[in-house]
């Protein structure tokens, strides 16, 4: 197969082993000419594919502030494009809809992840969009000392801000056994961030740093008006429980079980969705 042009990851997926053993076991193997000529027609298309243009959107936009979120929290965002993964099909729907209606994309791949659960993974391989997405903010890994929210979204109105947060809550949120709502992220300064964000939308939280776990917790007071304001405002949409007593239902089923008596009858968790 690499005599005749193939690429490493072409064979891999044709003999079922990774990418490094086939780079293992192939390379120096010398191309024929017609190889090398199949192989360079391959790099010069995927190169075309990954610099294809996209939509650029005018302004910060509901879809645009989730998309920025789930960036952050379950996605990433390279050199090559962006990817995104879930549990909850709604939430990688979701997901779909924005990049179409932002961008104008359709995933390049989908993968069905099997561990514990299937999680469903998305990718969008393109340059352009990933130009775009890093002049808003320099890096989406939480890992990364670059990693910031950026100001466009401190600047925005309430409705873009309960949007980003969403994000947030949907990807990295939890209720847990004793009633506490959490989210979780690995850096000191994202966590600072959302209180700050919280904070402006009159929402109460507070922050535990989890040394076990090189994290900090956001957490959320609980109290009758913070719940009840957290929920109509922001609350969890599209997300499920992964592990647990409740795995499988709705983090908002949840919620509602821990917490219904202190929510307002009729007020919508995803009414700005």
């Amino acid at each position: 197969m690499r005599k005749e042009g193939h690429s490493y990851k072409e064979i891999s997926k044709g003999v079922g082993l990774s990418v490094g053993s086939c780079y293992k076991y192939s390379n120096g193997v010398k191309m024929s000419s017609a190889g090398k000529r199949r192989l360079d027609a391959k790099l010069l298309s995927e190169r075309k594919k990954k610099r294809r243009g996209i939509k650029i959107p005018a302004k910060l936009t509901k879809p645009l502030a989730r998309i920025l979120g789930h960036c952050f929290f379950d996605g990433g965002v390279g050199i090559d494009g962006v990817n995104y993964a879930n549990v909850s099909e709604k939430s990688i729907q979701e997901f779909k809809r924005d990049m179409k209606r932002v961008f104008g994309l359709n995933p390049s791949n989908e993968l069905d992840v099997k561990s514990v659960h299937i999680v469903k993974r998305l990718f969008y391989n393109n340059r352009n969009l990933a130009d775009f997405l890093f002049k808003i903010s320099p890096s989406y890994s939480t890992s990364s000392k670059a990693a910031s929210i950026p100001k466009i979204i401190f600047n925005s109105a309430n409705l873009i801000i309960c949007e980003f947060l969403s994000a947030f809550w949907d990807d990295e949120g939890c209720v847990k056994s004793d009633g506490s709502i959490c989210g979780k992220t690995k850096s000191d300064l994202i966590s600072r961030q959302l209180m700050m964000l919280h904070k402006k939308l009159g929402i109460a939280t507070t922050r535990w740093d989890d040394s076990t776990n090189d994290a900090y917790d956001v957490y959320l007071r609980v109290d009758a008006e913070n719940i009840n304001k957290f929920s109509r405002m922001i609350g969890f949409k599209n997300s499920v429980v992964c592990r647990g007593k409740y795995t499988g239902l709705r983090k908002s089923d949840v919620l509602y079980i821990k917490h219904g008596n202190k929510i307002s009858v009729g007020a919508p968790v995803a009414q700005f969705g």
